[in-house]
């Protein structure tokens, strides 16, 4: 493959339509190539700047190395074309796609479960909220990461911004909410929101569950009805008067934290 044939298919997965068509995404910059090859996600083939291969440090010369053995094409491109397809961000002037998984059949993923803790997703517009999502779940111990809707987790921004949590957090896709509440009722998983008008203030919830799934809605609106009408405990953060919430990661943050606070008192 020559250079201008890999920068038009890296091109090609900058959009959902496309990364769905190719069975592909790409990553960005030497941490999550070297991270992407630890967690053993092999690449289709990675690029690399001309004005990189001139100055290679300890670190990318063992990646490429690596890269090398396992017989993983590595392109040299243009300085100019690097720049570009990055949008002038310096993260180590390389690129790698990689392909996508073999889906994990999320019914019996579950199947085996007799504990777990999940969160889902749903329609989260920013992909910079879904990667720090995604990277606070795995900080947190979480099982499984689920996203609904519009919410993008191989989008190119929230793969950076997940800082490489992606590559260890088994992921799954619904377009409708409707089926993926049916299946986790079908496995006595207890369903958990986050709502503004919640019931309990958090620090009220029983959330000392063996089987928890969190409901984290879009930045705008929250969840909808449809969702919380089927929820075992809608809970709310509460916060001083005139603020009107929290960013959907921070909020994120702070409901696992107490979902894993009450289950270590538990075990303790």
């Amino acid at each position: 493959m020559n250079w201008k044939t890999a920068v038009s298919q890296i091109e090609r997965l900058a959009t959902a339509k496309g990364r769905s068509k190719e069975k592909q995404y790409s990553i960005e910059g030497i941490r999550l190539l070297e991270r992407a090859l630890r967690a053993e996600k092999r690449p289709d083939f990675v690029i690399i700047s001309s004005a990189q291969l001139q100055i290679l440090s300890a670190r990318l010369t063992t990646i490429i190395n690596e890269i090398e053995q396992l017989e993983i094409q590595l392109i040299p491109v243009p300085d100019e074309e690097m720049i570009r397809l990055t949008n002038g961000r310096s993260l180590g002037g390389v690129m790698a796609v990689l392909p996508f998984q073999k889906p994990i059949e999320f019914s019996q993923w579950l199947k085996h479960r007799d504990d777990g803790l999940l969160l889902t997703a749903v329609d989260i517009i920013d992909p910079g909220n879904v990667g720090a999502m995604i990277r606070t779940a795995h900080a947190s111990g979480v099982d499984g990461f689920i996203s609904v809707g519009v919410s993008d987790p191989f989008h190119p921004k929230a793969i950076r911004t997940s800082m490489g949590s992606l590559f260890r957090m088994p992921t799954f896709h619904f377009e409708r909410i409707d089926l993926l509440i049916a299946l986790l009722k079908t496995w006595d998983f207890k369903l958990i929101g986050a709502d503004l008008e919640g019931k309990r203030p958090l620090q009220m919830a029983e959330l000392d569950l063996s089987k928890i799934v969190l409901f984290m809605g879009n930045e705008y609106q929250g969840l909808s009805t449809e969702i919380t009408k089927h929820l075992n405990q809608s809970v709310f953060i509460p916060m001083p008067t005139g603020v009107d919430s929290f960013s959907v990661n921070a909020a994120t943050a702070v409901f696992l934290y107490e979902i894993n606070r009450q289950n270590w008192n538990k075990k303790g």
